[in-house]
Parts: C-alpha cells; structure tokens; sequence
C-alpha cells in the first residue's frame, strides 16, 4: 500500500526520495518559522519593556541571562540554520543562496561606505547598525526573488 500514486503504480526510488525529501523541507521550514516567531516574540516582549521610543532599538534592556539565550538563539537561526538547509537543497540551490548571500554581502560593503559619504555631506543620518542589517536583509529578498525569478 505504501507510495501508490494516483495511477495505480507503486512509487519508484525517484518519486520517493524527491516526496522524502520535500516533507523534510516542509518540517525544516516549519521549525525556522517557529524559531523566528519565538526569538522575535522574545524580543518583542523584552522590547515592551524597555524605556523610550518603541521605534528606539538602542533603548533595548534585556536582563543579561535572557540576553545570552536570544543572542545564541539569534546566531543559530541566522548562520546555523540557513548553513543546515543547505544540505536539504540540491546543489543547483545551494549555489544559487551562495550568489544571493555574496550579493547581499557586496551590498553591505558598498552600501556602508556610500552612506558613510552620503552622511558626511550631510544627506543622510549616520549609518547605523541596524541599518546595515536592514541593506543586508532587504538585498537578501530582492536577490533570492530575482534568483528564482531567473531560473
């Protein structure tokens, strides 16, 4: 009874490992979803809690052993995640998430000087940390649409 299609025919090897692997992927995006939704829930209630501006991130206050589980919490699901996922890719994806993560990286050491130059003629506020994170992020999404978009 296991992997009979709609046709009537039993799954061959292929079709299996290409539904194994597809269900693996599910739950993997699955538990990031979960992931990310904890650690910024996290620091959506810590920041609740801060004083000042809401929109101010540097008046953030975390007590420091919270402090250490979201700053782990956050490394794992930003270079330790994405890292395991690409075992769970062919490598025709894993190559191209290695040009979207070098695009993204060219961006910020580009991005950063140029609103470094911008801010000294009094353009542009001072670049700031978050902003830096916010270039990468956004070059993150617009490259890995226009990726998938190319094929």
């Amino acid at each position: 009874m296991m992997g009979i299609a709609m046709a009537g025919r039993e799954l061959g090897p292929g079709e299996r490992i290409a539904r194994r692997n597809r269900r693996r992927m599910i739950y993997f995006l699955i538990g990031a979803m979960l992931l990310g939704g904890v650690l910024g829930g996290s620091a959506a209630v810590f920041h609740a809690h801060s004083p000042g501006d809401m929109h101010d991130i540097s008046n953030w206050r975390v007590p420091p052993f919270a402090a250490v589980l979201l700053a782990i919490g956050f490394f794992i699901a930003l270079v330790g995640v994405p890292l395991w996922g690409f075992r769970l890719v062919d490598e025709v994806k894993v190559r191209r998430n290695l040009q979207v993560l070098a695009g993204s990286s060219l961006a910020v050491l580009g991005g950063y000087p140029a609103w470094q130059a911008l801010a000294a003629g009094g353009l542009l506020p001072q670049p700031s940390a978050l902003g830096v994170f916010l270039i990468n992020y956004a070059m993150l999404i617009i490259l890995g649409i226009a990726f998938k978009i190319r094929g």
